[in-house]
Order: structure tokens, then C-alpha cells, then sequence
């Protein structure tokens, strides 16, 4: 019997926040979806806020129930990669 594939719904994600804690050191993020719905990922270190903080900064940045948030950009397909 064969497996139906599955899939995720994605949202994209419309607003995010995020906190740094100066004294200790840890840093948080809460997302809110295109549905209203609030993720929130605290204690995270400065390399991981700060790599969020670049996806974040994509137009249509998205995020689904597993708490994966995904970014793409387009590749400019005309510019021509030969010297």
C-alpha cells in the first residue's frame, strides 16, 4: 500500500518581535501568523536571533505548526553568471 504524501500548511508569517535580555544574555522572538496565531521561541542565543532576524527580513517569510520558519529568495535569473 502506497503512502499518500502530506503536506503542511504554511502561513505566512505578518509580524514578528524580537527582545534582547542584556543581563542574561538570551533573546526571544514571537511571530504572529496570517491566521492571528502566536508563536513565541525564547532563550535563544545571539547567533541564532541573529539569524532569524536576516530570514525575518524577507517579504514572504512563512512558518507552520512544527515551528519551521522558511525564506526563499528569487534568483535574478537575467544576470549572467559567465566572465
Amino acid at each position: 500500500m502506497k503512502r499518500k504524501p502530506t503536506f503542511t500548511l504554511m502561513n505566512k508569517i505578518k509580524t514578528y518581535t524580537i527582545g534582547w535580555d542584556i543581563i542574561h544574555k538570551i533573546g526571544y522572538l514571537t511571530v504572529l501568523d496570517e491566521t492571528g496565531k502566536e508563536y513565541i521561541f525564547s532563550e535563544l542565543s545571539l547567533e541564532e536571533l541573529t539569524f532569524l532576524q536576516t530570514m525575518l527580513q524577507n517579504p514572504s517569510v512563512l512558518i507552520d505548526p512544527q515551528n519551521w520558519i522558511v525564506a526563499g529568495w528569487q534568483i535574478n535569473s537575467s544576470v549572467n553568471m559567465r566572465k
